[in-house]
């Protein structure tokens, strides 16, 4: 028996209440809305927070009261955005869980899915985009990873089996184990979930220092 998600979506709040109809089609979701000022009272009693964001300054402004208020607690928050820049990613190192963009909020119910369960969820637009940031920005050293074997990732980061990734690159299932045992090895981890862990944790290419000093460095404005 699947266990109910508490989905708490929070900025945006005429936004938040249209989602409603989207969220309500899995039975097991408990949805509810509220502002920003009340995301510290309500947010506690959320697995899963959808925060809207129009800016990597409002994104900013969500992800400083989650990291303040939600410490030690199991919840984590997705963001919709109607543009993706790259400054999104810093938020996956704070607490974030996933990027979904608004056009794309159909998507939503599978994103709180995994999300809640430990895993990163991307918009289906968003997954090449990703990918290139990523094997783009890395060294050789970091991540030792063949073209193949980023692709196969890729695609677990959708949540998909082995039998979908293999029909998704056109290749057998076997080939895809093998890219996968391949790169679990290479990277020193014991699992799939271990995988898409060590991906996101060797993506720090722009971001330090302070929010400010990273929206200077992007420029964004």
């Amino acid at each position: 028996m699947s266990q109910d998600i508490r989905v708490l979506s929070v900025g945006n709040f005429g936004y938040s209440k249209s989602l409603e109809h989207i969220l309500k089609f899995d039975s097991h979701i408990e949805y509810d809305v509220c502002r920003t000022k009340e995301l510290t009272s309500k947010g506690k009693n959320a697995d899963v927070i959808v925060a809207f964001s129009a800016s990597l300054k409002a994104a900013d402004k969500i992800i400083r009261v989650f990291n303040s208020n939600f410490v030690g607690l199991q919840t984590r928050v997705i963001f919709v955005v109607n543009h993706f820049v790259e400054g999104y990613l810093q938020f996956l190192e704070r607490g974030a869980g996933g990027i979904v963009l608004q056009k794309n909020t159909t998507e939503l119910v599978r994103a709180v899915q995994v999300v809640r369960n430990g895993g990163w969820y991307f918009s289906s637009d968003l997954i090449e985009r990703i990918h290139h940031l990523i094997h783009g920005n890395l060294h050789p050293h970091k991540l030792p990873l063949t073209a193949m074997e980023m692709k196969v990732v890729q695609e677990l980061l959708k949540d998909k089996t082995n039998q979908q990734i293999a029909e998704a690159l056109y290749v057998s299932r076997r080939t895809v184990e093998y890219h996968i045992a391949s790169a679990i090895q290479k990277l020193g981890v014991n699992s799939r979930v271990g995988l898409a862990v060590k991906i996101m944790q060797c993506y720090r290419p722009f971001f330090h220092g302070t929010f400010e000093e990273n929206v200077e460095k992007l420029a964004i404005t």
